[in-house]
C-alpha cells in the first residue's frame, strides 16, 4: 500500500516485490493488442548484469530505479468539491499505463514473450 513512500530517509518497499528482485531480477507486464485482442507479456531485467549484485539492491532500494518508472507516469486530477460557500480540492494521481511501458522500456532492457 506505501510501497514508493519515503519515511525519514528509509524507503518502504513491498515484500514480495522486493523477493522477485532479488530472485529473477525481472518484472513482468502483460500487454494486450487491442484490434487483435492478442496478449503477449514483456519481461524488463533489472539486474544490470546476469547475477544479482548488491548495485541491484542499491539502485531498487535507494536510487527507486522502478518507483521512479511508476511516479513519472502518475496523471494528476483534481477533484472539487463545492460545500456550501467553501470549496475542497483534492489532489489525485492516475497510472498511465502506456507511460509506464515507455518509462521502463527507456531505462531497462526487456524482452517479449
Amino acid at each position: 500500500m506505501f510501497s514508493g513512500l519515503r519515511h525519514n530517509g528509509h524507503a518502504v518497499r513491498y515484500l514480495n516485490e522486493l523477493c522477485n528482485i532479488i530472485r529473477t531480477g525481472k518484472i513482468s507486464l502483460s500487454c494486450t493488442d487491442l484490434p487483435e485482442k492478442t496478449t503477449r507479456k514483456v519481461d524488463f531485467k533489472i539486474w544490470q548484469k546476469d547475477i544479482f549484485t548488491s548495485k541491484d539492491l542499491f539502485d531498487y532500494i535507494q536510487q527507486d530505479s522502478i518507483h521512479q518508472c511508476f511516479f513519472n507516469a502518475m496523471l494528476p486530477k483534481e477533484i472539487e468539491v463545492q460545500i456550501k460557500n467553501t470549496s475542497v480540492v483534492q489532489m489525485t494521481y492516475a497510472l498511465n499505463l502506456e507511460k509506464f511501458g515507455q518509462e521502463l522500456e527507456s531505462k531497462f532492457e526487456f524482452t517479449y514473450s
